[in-house]
């Protein structure tokens, strides 16, 4: 970049900034310490400034390429979590609930799993007999919000409600709210 194109030290915050959530009025708040209605005009106009834009790329480019990403990879990552199979993880029979030895298991069934705890405890019987308890914990990975992210990817929801405001004029709002089917032809 030449000095011409070069961000100066402040766009250079923003980018970071930005890069941390994607919120352009944040960013710009928190870098230029401005009210929250500037920076809500503010923070999304530095986005059209051409350097800046090209450094926010170059930047998510570079994260891109040191993590090894692609949209295949995430895609599989979320598919993995979606309609992984519970069986691939645990047996179960008449005797209980076995877990299957961690070292077998896939990258992807080791994803379905957000988290596994164990508690060992044991007591004595009045008899004498030593009795052991395992109690194994388990979250699973948020299966929902893996489906919701492929629905939105393949285009399965409408995320605009439009609402007409008289006059031609017309509002759009964000929302999660699946496509209504069509009506039935005739």
């Amino acid at each position: 970049m030449s000095d011409k194109n070069k961000l100066n030290p402040r766009q250079v915050a923003f980018v970071r900034e930005y890069l941390k959530d994607r919120n352009a009025g944040r960013a710009y708040k928190k870098v230029y310490r401005c009210r929250a209605s500037v920076a809500a005009t503010s923070g999304p106009r530095m986005l059209k400034n051409l350097q800046i834009k090209a450094e926010i790329n170059k930047l998510i480019q570079q994260d891109t390429d040191r993590l090894d990403l692609s949209r295949e990879k995430v895609l599989r990552a979320y598919s993995a979590l979606a309609f992984g199979d519970i069986r691939d993880l645990f047996t179960w029979d008449d005797a209980g609930v076995h877990v299957k030895d961690s070292s077998s298991l896939t990258k992807e069934q080791a994803m379905m799993m957000q988290a596994i705890s164990m508690d060992k405890d044991e007591r004595e019987t009045k008899d004498g007999e030593i009795v052991r308890n395992v109690r194994i914990k388990i979250n699973p990975a948020d299966r929902q919000a893996a489906l919701m992210a492929l629905g939105r990817h393949l285009g399965l929801f409408n995320d605009k409600l439009r609402l007409d405001g008289g006059k031609g004029s017309v509002m759009i709002l964000q929302a999660g709210i699946p496509e209504p089917d069509p009506p039935p032809a005739e």
